[in-house]
């Protein structure tokens, strides 16, 4: 099932990207960042293998930051860090959808 395409702000994805390469880079522990779109914020999903494991069926909840546009950011963000055993498969806050909507946007090489 393909998800529909969802209109970003300007300067949103962009923004998506500086983020999860920064929280990529930071930390060895996190393999992946996915992003999912949304109309006017960031939403990241960081795979991190210091994270536990979600009890079986717990919706993950995100942690949110205002924008920081002397940082470049200038939209509001959401992080959710999650177990690699969670990753695509521990169910999404219903606003975010599906993980058929998240694109991994960072990668540990």
């Amino acid at each position: 099932m393909r998800t529909p395409q969802v209109s970003v702000a300007p300067g949103l994805e962009r923004a998506a990207h500086q983020l999860a390469e920064a929280n990529g880079n930071a930390d060895p522990a996190v393999s992946v960042v996915y992003w999912v779109p949304a109309p006017d914020e960031i939403r990241l999903v960081v795979v991190d293998s210091t994270v536990a494991p979600e009890p079986a069926g717990e919706r993950l909840a995100p942690f949110y930051f205002g924008a920081d546009p002397v940082g470049g950011i200038d939209y509001r963000s959401a992080i959710i860090l999650i177990s690699p055993e969670d990753d695509q498969h521990a169910p999404l806050p219903p606003e975010w959808g599906s993980w058929n909507a998240a694109r991994p946007i960072w990668r540990r090489s």
